[in-house]
Protein backbone atom coordinates (compact mmCIF):
# COMPACT_ATOMS: atom_id res chain seq x y z
CA UNK A 1 0.00 0.00 0.00
CA UNK A 2 3.22 2.63 0.28
CA UNK A 3 3.62 2.28 -3.65
CA UNK A 4 -0.32 3.19 -4.08
CA UNK A 5 0.19 6.23 -1.02
CA UNK A 6 3.24 7.46 -2.78
CA UNK A 7 2.41 7.55 -6.44
CA UNK A 8 -0.66 9.44 -6.93
CA UNK A 9 -3.79 8.45 -9.39
CA UNK A 10 -2.36 5.07 -9.88
CA UNK A 11 -4.09 1.75 -9.16
CA UNK A 12 -3.28 -1.91 -8.31
CA UNK A 13 -5.43 -5.07 -10.14
CA UNK A 14 -5.06 -8.12 -8.34
CA UNK A 15 -5.07 -11.03 -10.76
CA UNK A 16 -6.00 -14.47 -9.52
CA UNK A 17 -6.00 -16.92 -12.16
CA UNK A 18 -4.85 -20.14 -9.77
CA UNK A 19 -7.24 -23.05 -9.31
CA UNK A 20 -9.98 -24.42 -10.84
CA UNK A 21 -13.76 -24.25 -10.66
CA UNK A 22 -13.78 -28.00 -11.56
CA UNK A 23 -11.94 -29.18 -8.73
CA UNK A 24 -9.84 -32.51 -9.52
CA UNK A 25 -11.35 -32.57 -13.54
CA UNK A 26 -8.80 -30.75 -14.66
CA UNK A 27 -5.81 -31.07 -17.10
CA UNK A 28 -3.64 -31.23 -14.16
CA UNK A 29 -5.20 -33.73 -12.77
CA UNK A 30 -7.20 -35.56 -15.54
CA UNK A 31 -9.57 -38.42 -14.02
CA UNK A 32 -10.93 -41.16 -16.31
CA UNK A 33 -14.17 -40.28 -16.09
CA UNK A 34 -13.38 -36.87 -17.40
CA UNK A 35 -14.30 -36.77 -20.92
CA UNK A 36 -12.02 -36.21 -23.59
CA UNK A 37 -13.94 -33.42 -25.17
CA UNK A 38 -13.93 -31.74 -21.24
CA UNK A 39 -10.30 -32.11 -21.17
CA UNK A 40 -9.82 -30.50 -24.43
CA UNK A 41 -12.24 -27.77 -23.69
CA UNK A 42 -10.14 -27.19 -20.07
CA UNK A 43 -6.87 -27.30 -22.48
CA UNK A 44 -8.51 -24.42 -24.71
CA UNK A 45 -9.49 -22.52 -21.13
CA UNK A 46 -6.34 -22.54 -20.08
CA UNK A 47 -4.67 -21.32 -23.47
CA UNK A 48 -7.22 -18.38 -22.84
CA UNK A 49 -6.48 -17.52 -19.65
CA UNK A 50 -2.51 -16.91 -20.81
CA UNK A 51 -3.89 -14.61 -24.16
CA UNK A 52 -5.96 -12.55 -21.23
CA UNK A 53 -3.32 -12.29 -19.13
CA UNK A 54 -1.14 -10.84 -22.24
CA UNK A 55 -3.79 -8.93 -22.90
CA UNK A 56 -4.49 -7.65 -19.30
CA UNK A 57 -0.79 -6.85 -18.76
CA UNK A 58 -0.36 -4.83 -22.00
CA UNK A 59 -2.16 -2.25 -19.94
CA UNK A 60 -0.24 -1.88 -16.79
CA UNK A 61 2.92 0.42 -16.31
CA UNK A 62 4.41 -1.83 -13.61
CA UNK A 63 4.05 -5.39 -12.69
CA UNK A 64 4.69 -5.57 -9.48
CA UNK A 65 6.50 -9.39 -8.39
CA UNK A 66 5.24 -11.49 -5.05
CA UNK A 67 8.02 -11.56 -3.31
CA UNK A 68 7.53 -15.04 -1.62
CA UNK A 69 6.77 -16.46 -4.79
CA UNK A 70 7.83 -14.74 -8.23
CA UNK A 71 5.81 -14.81 -11.33
CA UNK A 72 7.68 -17.80 -13.65
CA UNK A 73 5.01 -17.99 -16.09
CA UNK A 74 3.06 -15.48 -15.57
CA UNK A 75 5.92 -13.02 -15.55
CA UNK A 76 6.96 -14.41 -18.86
CA UNK A 77 3.60 -13.28 -20.29
CA UNK A 78 3.90 -10.25 -18.89
CA UNK A 79 7.56 -9.39 -19.95
CA UNK A 80 6.28 -10.74 -23.39
CA UNK A 81 3.28 -8.12 -23.50
CA UNK A 82 6.44 -5.26 -22.79
CA UNK A 83 5.64 -4.87 -18.48
CA UNK A 84 8.49 -4.12 -16.79
CA UNK A 85 8.76 -6.37 -13.84
CA UNK A 86 10.00 -5.89 -10.34
CA UNK A 87 11.59 -8.31 -8.66
CA UNK A 88 12.91 -9.20 -5.40
CA UNK A 89 14.81 -12.17 -4.65
CA UNK A 90 15.02 -14.95 -2.06
CA UNK A 91 16.39 -17.81 -0.52
CA UNK A 92 13.89 -20.32 -1.84
CA UNK A 93 14.12 -21.23 -5.47
CA UNK A 94 10.46 -20.04 -6.21
CA UNK A 95 11.63 -16.75 -4.99
CA UNK A 96 14.11 -16.62 -7.36
CA UNK A 97 12.27 -17.20 -10.82
CA UNK A 98 11.99 -13.44 -11.65
CA UNK A 99 15.79 -13.61 -11.13
CA UNK A 100 16.27 -16.21 -13.95
CA UNK A 101 13.83 -14.54 -16.30
CA UNK A 102 16.26 -11.45 -16.00
CA UNK A 103 19.30 -13.14 -16.64
CA UNK A 104 17.44 -14.53 -19.33
CA UNK A 105 16.47 -11.45 -21.20
CA UNK A 106 20.11 -10.28 -19.97
CA UNK A 107 17.89 -7.65 -18.16
CA UNK A 108 18.77 -6.74 -14.35
CA UNK A 109 17.78 -3.19 -14.35
CA UNK A 110 14.42 -4.14 -11.85
CA UNK A 111 15.68 -6.65 -9.44
CA UNK A 112 15.83 -5.52 -5.93
CA UNK A 113 18.13 -6.29 -3.11
CA UNK A 114 15.05 -5.83 -0.47
CA UNK A 115 11.70 -4.31 0.03
CA UNK A 116 12.93 -0.92 0.62
CA UNK A 117 14.11 -0.74 -2.60
CA UNK A 118 11.83 -2.75 -4.45
CA UNK A 119 9.24 0.39 -3.30
CA UNK A 120 11.91 2.82 -4.44
CA UNK A 121 12.11 1.19 -7.91
CA UNK A 122 8.31 1.20 -7.81
CA UNK A 123 7.51 4.65 -6.78
CA UNK A 124 10.17 5.74 -8.84
CA UNK A 125 8.87 4.54 -12.19
CA UNK A 126 5.58 5.34 -11.16
CA UNK A 127 6.09 9.08 -10.42
CA UNK A 128 8.71 9.56 -13.36
CA UNK A 129 6.93 8.86 -16.66
CA UNK A 130 9.54 9.36 -19.17
CA UNK A 131 11.95 6.96 -17.10
CA UNK A 132 9.10 4.56 -17.34
CA UNK A 133 8.86 4.82 -21.04
CA UNK A 134 12.77 4.83 -21.49
CA UNK A 135 12.60 1.36 -18.91
CA UNK A 136 10.14 -0.43 -21.24
CA UNK A 137 12.21 0.62 -24.39
CA UNK A 138 14.92 -1.12 -23.06
CA UNK A 139 12.66 -3.85 -21.97
CA UNK A 140 11.47 -4.24 -25.48
CA UNK A 141 15.32 -4.35 -26.78
CA UNK A 142 16.12 -7.05 -24.59
CA UNK A 143 12.82 -8.84 -24.89
CA UNK A 144 14.04 -8.83 -28.57
CA UNK A 145 17.39 -9.94 -27.88
CA UNK A 146 17.84 -11.89 -25.09
CA UNK A 147 17.29 -15.80 -24.50
CA UNK A 148 14.01 -15.90 -23.05
CA UNK A 149 11.92 -15.96 -26.09
CA UNK A 150 14.26 -17.12 -28.76
CA UNK A 151 12.74 -20.19 -29.74
CA UNK A 152 14.68 -21.25 -32.35
CA UNK A 153 17.89 -21.44 -30.19
CA UNK A 154 16.07 -23.29 -27.40
CA UNK A 155 15.15 -25.96 -29.97
CA UNK A 156 18.87 -26.29 -31.01
CA UNK A 157 19.95 -26.33 -27.41
CA UNK A 158 16.98 -29.17 -26.25
CA UNK A 159 17.85 -31.13 -29.50
CA UNK A 160 22.11 -30.63 -28.00
CA UNK A 161 20.60 -32.18 -24.66
CA UNK A 162 18.62 -34.95 -25.74
CA UNK A 163 21.40 -35.82 -28.48
CA UNK A 164 23.97 -35.64 -25.28
CA UNK A 165 21.64 -38.00 -23.38
CA UNK A 166 21.54 -40.39 -25.84
CA UNK A 167 25.11 -40.90 -26.49
CA UNK A 168 25.53 -41.26 -22.47
CA UNK A 169 23.39 -43.89 -22.44
CA UNK A 170 24.68 -45.76 -25.39
CA UNK A 171 28.00 -45.49 -23.72
CA UNK A 172 26.91 -46.44 -20.43
CA UNK A 173 25.66 -49.38 -21.94
CA UNK A 174 28.46 -50.21 -23.57
CA UNK A 175 30.71 -49.94 -20.30
CA UNK A 176 28.24 -52.27 -18.46
CA UNK A 177 28.38 -54.69 -21.65
CA UNK A 178 25.03 -55.48 -21.20
CA UNK A 179 23.71 -57.66 -24.38
CA UNK A 180 20.36 -55.79 -24.59
CA UNK A 181 21.87 -52.05 -25.10
CA UNK A 182 24.61 -53.26 -27.17
CA UNK A 183 21.57 -54.88 -29.98
CA UNK A 184 19.95 -51.86 -29.35
CA UNK A 185 22.57 -49.40 -29.87
CA UNK A 186 22.81 -51.52 -33.16
CA UNK A 187 18.99 -51.00 -34.08
CA UNK A 188 17.99 -48.31 -32.18
CA UNK A 189 17.53 -44.36 -33.34
CA UNK A 190 15.78 -41.33 -31.85
CA UNK A 191 14.24 -38.63 -33.88
CA UNK A 192 14.65 -35.47 -32.22
CA UNK A 193 12.46 -32.48 -34.38
CA UNK A 194 13.47 -32.83 -37.65
CA UNK A 195 16.44 -34.49 -37.09
CA UNK A 196 17.18 -38.01 -37.03
CA UNK A 197 20.27 -39.18 -34.81
CA UNK A 198 21.18 -42.84 -35.55
CA UNK A 199 23.82 -44.22 -32.85
CA UNK A 200 24.62 -47.27 -35.06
Amino acid sequence: MSILKKTPNSVIALLNITGSPLGPCCPLHPLPSCPPLLLLLLFLFSLLIVVFVVFFSSGADLFLDNTFYNAGTTGSDVLYAGVPVISLSGRRTLSRMGASLAAAMNFFDLLVRDLDEYVDLAVRLGQNPRRLAETKMKLHRHTRLGLLFDADRWVVAYEAMLAAMWDAAIADGIRTGGREEEEGRKRKSIVISSHVLDPG
